[in-house]
């Protein structure tokens, strides 16, 4: 018991270390021994929690579109109009980038290399258009093709620091939403 509660508090320090250090110097150029001494743990512990640094970037991705999908369920949760309950999500998602350009860029590659993280997302907004297709809101021939362009479109929108605002509505026109 003792030794789960150290274990999981070693992880949990070496996740913030980590989200520290490639939030101040970007993904590619921190070391593990970097993170390590950020976490204050020795060198040979992060290898009894992750693999590799890709590990750990991949632990980091879930914890950051869990949580930012967890805010957006509970932000949209009390909006009465599916398609104004999309607006929000999409520019919520888009704004999530105001972490920073390496933020922005570690979701983008992240869910560019496992399709597993971007399933979970699309599949929160993939609930969010069928509400709205129920409602008679919006009008989208094909469903799955809709999905695919809208998860390319929001991401790349993401790394590209675009509009917000300007980039939810072209989502939605995109999925048959009236002006």
């Amino acid at each position: 018991m003792r030794q789960d509660k150290r274990r999981a508090r070693t992880r949990a320090a070496l996740l913030d270390g980590a989200r520290r250090c490639m939030g101040e110097k970007g993904i590619d150029a921190v070391t593990i021994a970097e993170i390590a001494a950020e976490a204050d743990v020795a060198f040979g512990s992060f290898y009894n929690h992750f693999d590799s640094k890709d590990a750990i970037v991949d632990a980091l991705v879930v914890e950051l579109l869990d949580a930012l999908g967890e805010t957006i369920d509970a932000t949209i949760a009390e909006i009465g109009d599916p398609v104004e309950a999309l607006r929000v999500a999409f520019r919520m998602a888009l704004t999530a980038g105001d972490l920073g350009p390496e933020w922005a860029a570690f979701m983008v590659r992240a869910a560019v290399a496992d399709r597993s993280l971007l399933d979970g997302i699309l599949a929160r907004a993939r609930r969010d258009v069928e509400r709205a297709i129920a409602a008679r809101r919006l009008s989208v021939p094909d469903l799955d093709a809709a999905m695919t362009m809208l998860a390319g479109a929001l991401l790349f929108a993401t790394q590209a620091g675009a509009e917000p605002d300007a980039c939810a509505e072209m989502a939605l026109r995109m999925l048959g939403a009236e002006a």
